[in-house]
Order: structure tokens, then C-alpha cells, then sequence
């Protein structure tokens, strides 16, 4: 607390690395969501064969797609930007 009884405001290093920290959890997450979607393509590899069904190269190719796309939107832009405004706020001692 302050003299004033108020909460201090964090520093601009302490923001980006609260930043920093939601976007590692949040990729965390997408991972975590897409490594679902993937396990749930192995219940189409039974279904090969039969009339309108996928074939093996189709389930494997979905599964190939479900992870480019994926990853692709992941956003890892976030992380690295966010650790760059911290350790500039940290030389700077903001």
C-alpha cells in the first residue's frame, strides 16, 4: 500500500509481463483444444471403407490440415512482442 492507502499501479515492466504471461496460457489452451481435435480424428480411421467414407490418405490428410491451421493461428506474434515491451521497460526502469 501506499501512504495514501491505495493499491502502487503496476509498472510498465509488470503489465507486459502479465501480457506475457496470458499469452503463453492462451496458446496453452489452443494446444490443448487442438490436440482434442486431433485425437477425434482417429475415430474416422474405423469408418474407412465403406460407401461415402473416407479413405486413409483423407484422414490423414485432415489431420495434417487440423494442425497446420492450427498452429497457424496460434498468434505466437503475442509472446514475442510482449517480452520485447517488458525487457525494454525493464533497461529502462519503467
Amino acid at each position: 500500500m501506499t501512504t495514501d492507502g491505495q493499491q502502487p499501479q503496476p509498472t510498465e515492466e509488470q503489465w507486459h509481463a502479465k501480457f506475457l504471461t496470458e499469452a503463453i496460457e492462451a496458446i496453452a489452451a489452443r494446444l490443448h483444444a487442438l490436440a482434442d481435435d486431433v485425437a477425434r480424428k482417429a475415430a474416422d480411421v474405423p469408418l474407412v471403407g465403406g460407401p461415402g467414407r473416407p479413405n486413409y490418405g483423407k484422414v490423414a490428410a485432415d489431420v495434417v490440415q487440423e494442425i497446420t491451421w492450427g498452429v497457424a493461428n496460434l498468434h505466437m506474434e503475442r509472446p514475442t512482442t510482449e517480452a520485447a515491451a517488458a525487457d525494454i521497460a525493464r533497461a529502462k526502469g519503467v
